[in-house]
């Protein structure tokens, strides 16, 4: 075996041991973070839904594979959302907070995910 296959080889062979990747990326970098109010919170209770801040590029079959991934559920539905940055004000200038995605999944009846 020449020098190029054998590194080839070694190559994907250390592919495999890697996290799993969602559609050429890695689930934490398509689910950020949880979103944690009194809202959501009560969305999950009632409805099973949970609520996540996401990346903006972030579809929303990158965002049921991620969830699948991260929490080992079963995601019904995905809902998604775009968030304008608010206005804020520092003294006599005013700037802007980030844009952000937010997604709401739903998961099947049985499962949930637990934050704490």
């Amino acid at each position: 075996m020449s020098d190029a296959t054998a590194k080839k080889a070694k190559k994907d062979a250390g592919a495999a041991d890697a996290a799993p990747v969602v559609s050429g990326r890695m689930p934490q970098d398509v689910v950020l973070r949880p979103v944690v109010t009194e809202k959501t919170l009560r969305l999950a209770e009632k409805q099973n839904a949970y609520t996540f801040r996401v990346a903006e590029n972030a579809n929303k079959v990158q965002i049921r594979d991620a969830i699948q991934r991260l929490f080992d559920v079963s995601v019904t539905d995905v809902r998604t959302s775009r968030q304008l940055g608010k206005f804020r004000r520092m003294g006599r200038s005013f700037g802007r907070t980030s844009p952000w995605k937010r997604a709401v999944v739903k998961v099947k009846a049985g499962d949930s995910i637990e934050f704490y």
